[in-house]
C-alpha cells in the first residue's frame, strides 16, 4: 500500500469515527428500520447467561439501530453490493438468489436440488409401508388421510435460475427424493395428491398467467386456487369425507402482492424496484354451510399450506381449520383470524374419528423429514396391546 493510499484510508477511517461520534449526539442521518427485520428494543440485563444465549448481543445490536440511523443504510448498501455484483442477498438464514430476467429464488430450495438424495431406496419403501399402515388405520375407523406434495418454484420454473445451477440440476436429477418417492407411494395405493405433477402439467398447458411470480417463493394465488380445486376433487373420491367445491365468481388481475411478492420484501436493498408481474386473484364464492356439513379437518404442514388454511375457511367450506405448522406451533383458523398455541401431543384416536380428514402437506424439498415425525408418532400409537407391553 502506497503512502498516498494509507493517507486516504486513514482519512476515511477518521471521518467514519467522527461521524459515528456526532451521530450519537447530533444525528446526521435519520433513524431507519431494516424493513421489518428488527423488533422494538427491550432492555436486557447484562449477565453471563444473557451474553451466552445471545440476548444481550441482540439488545446491543437493536440499540445501535435505534441510536445510529445510518446502520440501516449500511445494511442495505451491503445487500445491494452483493445483489448487484454477485446476484444474491442474505438477509435471513437462506440466500436470496437473483436469477435470469429478474426471477428471484430462495437459496435453500436451489441448493436442495443439487444435493445428493437424503432417502435411500429402503427409506422410501419403509416410508410407503409405514404410511399405508396409518392410512389403513384411518379407513378402519371411517376417517381419511391424504399426503399432498407441493412443488417448489425451482421445479416449475428451473429455466430462470442462474445457468450454473441449471447444469447441476440436470446432473443431479436421478438423485432427488421426490421423483423416486412419488411412484412408490402410488404403487402402494397411498392417497397422494401430487402437486409437483399437477403444476408441471398445468405449465405445459400454457396458461395465460404465471404459476409463480418472479418476486414470490410460494405458488401464485390463482394457481393455488386451481390446484386446490383439483385437490378437493381427489379428496372427494373417498367414501368417508366430502368437501364442497371451491368456486370463484371471477378473477381480478393486478400487480403481484402478498405471497406473490414475499422474496422482494425480504431483499432489503437500496433499489426497492423489485420485479412485479401482473397476477390473477380469484374472487371466492362463500358457501352457506354449517359445521355439520363439513368434515373436521387437521393439517400437518409447512408454509406451502397457507392456501388450504385461507381458501377453505374464507369460502366457508370449513368453518374452522386446525394446523400444526412444522414443529413450531398449532394454529386455528376461524373467522378471518388465527390463534397460535404450543404444539399439542399427537392423539391419533382423536384424529381418526369417523368422518374426519387429515392432510399431510409438505413441499417436495422436505419429504425426507418424514413429515415432522408424524409417521413415527402415529405408528407408535397404532401398535397392538401386545406390542406395547
Amino acid at each position: 500500500m502506497t503512502d498516498r493510499s494509507k493517507k486516504v484510508h486513514g482519512a476515511l477511517f477518521l471521518t467514519f469515527l467522527i461521524t459515528f461520534a456526532l451521530q450519537t449526539t447530533v444525528p446526521l442521518f435519520p433513524n431507519g428500520s431494516l424493513t421489518g427485520a428488527v423488533d422494538s428494543n427491550q432492555p436486557v440485563e447484562l449477565s453471563v447467561e444473557n451474553v451466552i444465549n445471545g440476548s444481550y448481543t441482540n439488545y446491543i445490536n437493536t440499540l445501535c439501530i435505534e441510536r445510529l440511523g445510518f446502520k440501516a443504510h449500511l445494511a442495505r448498501t451491503h445487500n445491494q453490493i452483493n445483489y448487484s455484483l454477485f446476484n444474491y442477498v442474505r438477509p435471513t438464514n437462506s440466500n436470496l438468489i437473483n436469477g435470469i430476467e429478474g426471477w428471484l429464488y430462495e437459496g435453500y430450495y436451489l441448493y436442495d436440488k443439487i444435493k445428493p438424495n437424503w432417502m435411500t431406496d429402503s427409506d422410501i419403501q419403509s416410508f410407503a409401508t409405514d404410511f399405508k399402515q396409518i392410512q389403513d388405520y384411518f379407513h378402519s375407523r371411517q376417517a381419511e388421510i391424504f399426503i399432498i406434495i407441493a412443488p417448489t418454484k425451482i421445479s416449475v420454473y428451473p429455466e430462470y435460475t442462474p445457468t450454473h445451477f441449471q447444469t447441476r440440476f440436470e446432473k443431479n436429477k436421478p438423485h432427488l427424493d421426490y421423483p423416486k418417492l412419488a411412484p412408490v407411494l402410488t404403487a402402494n395405493n397411498i392417497n397422494l395428491i401430487d402437486g409437483v405433477k399437477w403444476f408441471s402439467q398445468r405449465k405445459e398447458e400454457n396458461p395465460d398467467y404465471l404459476l409463480f411470480s418472479r418476486a414470490g417463493t410460494h405458488w401464485g394465488e390463482f394457481a393455488a386456487f386451481e390446484f386446490l380445486q383439483y385437490a378437493i376433487q381427489q379428496i372427494n373420491t373417498s367414501p368417508y369425507v366430502e368437501l364442497a367445491d371451491l368456486e370463484a365468481s371471477g378473477k381480478t388481475t393486478q400487480l403481484s402482492r402478498g405471497y406473490d411478492n414475499d422474496i422482494a420484501i425480504m431483499l432489503n436493498i437500496l433499489d426497492q424496484n423489485a420485479p412485479k408481474d401482473m397476477m390473477p386473484y380469484p374472487t371466492l364464492i362463500k358457501h352457506d354451510l354449517d359445521s355439520t356439513q363439513s368434515p373436521k379437518t387437521k393439517i400437518f404442514g409447512d408454509s406451502f399450506s397457507w392456501i388450504f388454511n385461507r381458501y377453505l375457511v374464507e369460502s366457508n367450506i370449513l368453518p374452522s381449520l386446525d394446523m400444526q405448522y412444522s414443529n413450531v406451533c398449532d394454529i386455528e383458523y376461524r373467522n378471518g383470524s388465527e390463534t397460535r398455541t404450543p404444539i399439542k401431543p399427537l392423539d391419533l384416536d382423536q384424529l381418526a374419528q369417523p368422518g374426519q380428514l387429515v392432510l399431510i402437506v409438505y413441499n417436495e424439498a422436505f419429504v425426507h423429514n418424514r413429515f415432522t415425525g408424524f409417521i413415527d408418532k402415529a405408528l407408535q400409537q397404532i401398535q397392538t396391546p401386545s406390542d406395547k407391553n
